[in-house]
């Protein structure tokens, strides 16, 4: 019977373990994909003549905060889909407990 429950619960944390990589890889393909196509959008932006200035000087080269903001939006993304795994496992380890 244990072996049974065992078994059930390595086949569940599999699943899960396949459906969280497939989130993460879908979420972090896309900020990827945003980020690579804001990098032309910040190009002509600049190019462009502006009629009056800013009221705030932007930073001269947005692109090291664009790509830190992306990795940290990827590692954010990346500890949910850990911890929610790892909440998962646990109420699966607490159920099969109860049985003992």
């Amino acid at each position: 019977m244990k072996t049974n429950s065992v078994n059930s619960q390595g086949r569940q944390l599999q699943n899960l373990r396949r459906t969280l990589w497939t989130i993460f890889g879908g979420i972090a393909i896309t900020i990827v994909l945003c980020g690579v196509l804001s990098v032309p959008a910040f190009r002509l932006m600049r190019g462009l003549p502006q009629l009056a200035p800013p009221p705030s000087s932007p930073p001269s080269n947005p692109f090291p905060l664009l790509v830190i903001g992306l990795v940290a939006l990827i590692g954010v993304v990346g500890v949910t889909c850990l911890v929610i795994y790892h909440i998962f496992k646990h109420r699966l380890e607490k159920e099969d407990g109860l049985f003992l």
